[in-house]
């Protein structure tokens, strides 16, 4: 069976977001064990956990492919993983959670509107993912996504990986995973979030998990402590 593993730096007090989207992949997504690398959650009883203290490297990039070596080289952690993100929220039961993507990487490059909108860094990194797989699918989404440690290695020595942005794309697309197509829930917006009540999985922004609304919702949902929770 495979871990949840959080990379997870705490911003501020409030750890209610992290705390429902453990809570429902605790109730809907069969695993084995909860990793946490980072900052250990005020509401989390370490004894019930794998935890990494750290790293902080530099920018976001840095960060994660600090986080990501040292889960890779841990020997407690299982050879395949769920990568989670403190903002993923798994709403309905799952026995394996699936890969997703939402469309083909050359949507980018024909939807003149889109390339007009998004950053010139954007632009030249979806750029290389289709010189790279031409008749590839973009995989990220705001979801779980399991990974497998090898994989990771021999991707990483493919493209001599300095950065790991898009790796999902990478992964997915140089193993040819089987895969389905989906919408990408993540709620940005308060009305979003309303509209994606009945998905499968959801994603929330900081402005959305500060709200109320949101806050009752996920109470409602998930009332019950995870097993990895401080009883007080």
């Amino acid at each position: 069976m495979y871990d949840l593993v959080y990379l997870y730096r705490r911003y501020g007090d409030d750890e209610d977001h992290l705390k429902f989207s453990i809570r429902s992949a605790n109730k809907n997504l069969p695993h084995r064990n909860l990793v946490i690398v980072g900052d250990l959650p005020k509401f989390i009883n370490e004894e019930k956990i794998t935890y990494l203290p750290g790293p902080f490297e530099g920018g976001r990039s840095p960060n994660i492919k600090a986080k990501l070596k040292k889960v890779i080289k841990d020997e407690r952690i299982s050879q395949d993983f769920y990568l989670m993100n403190d903002d993923f929220y798994i709403l309905k039961p799952y026995n394996i959670f699936p890969y997703y993507h939402c469309r083909k990487l050359m949507w980018w490059w024909q939807d003149t509107e889109r390339k007009n909108f998004i950053t010139r860094g954007w632009l030249d990194r979806i750029e290389g993912l289709i010189d790279e797989f031409p008749n590839g699918y973009w995989y990220e989404l705001h979801c779980p996504i399991l990974y497998n440690k090898k994989r990771i290695r021999e991707l990483a020595r493919a493209f001599s990986m300095k950065k790991v942005l898009s790796l999902r794309t990478r992964y997915c697309n140089y193993f040819n995973v089987a895969s389905q197509h989906t919408k990408d829930y993540k709620a940005y917006t308060l009305e979003e979030f309303i509209k994606y009540k009945d998905a499968p999985w959801l994603s929330s922004s900081d402005d959305v998990e500060k709200s109320q609304s949101f806050k009752s919702f996920m109470g409602q949902m998930f009332p019950r402590k995870s097993k990895y929770e401080k009883k007080t």
